[in-house]
């Protein structure tokens, strides 16, 4: 989906809930922007295959992944700034099921 396309649908969503307002654009901007991306290297990684496990860090797949996962804590950062998700609309700092995956896919690698 295109970065514009999802800014629309972020503003949509935003002004459902009641929580839009011209301030949060910028916001709103930068989201769409990590989202895109996102949904960009998620279609090249559905088209990879091949060792996901090389430790060098040479493989593509492997820089690929890596990068997936930032920008997925990215645009998880950014939809809590702007209250799209349910665990955050009470702005609670307990960890999701989300933050809860990353950190066990983290624990794992450093084994």
């Amino acid at each position: 989906m295109k970065q514009k396309n999802i800014e629309r649908k972020l503003k949509s969503l935003m002004k459902g809930q009641k929580t839009y307002s011209k301030a949060m654009d910028l916001a709103i901007e930068q989201a769409s922007i990590v989202l895109a991306q996102c949904g960009k290297l998620g279609g090249e990684l559905d088209e990879a295959s091949g060792v996901f496990d090389d430790r060098d860090g040479n493989n593509p797949n492997v820089q690929k992944m890596y990068l997936m996962l930032k920008l997925s804590e990215q645009s998880r950062k950014w939809l809590r700034e702007l209250h799209l998700t349910l665990d955050t609309a009470g702005a609670s700092t307990e960890e999701d099921a989300i933050s809860k995956l990353i950190n066990d896919m983290r624990n794992d690698g450093q084994k």
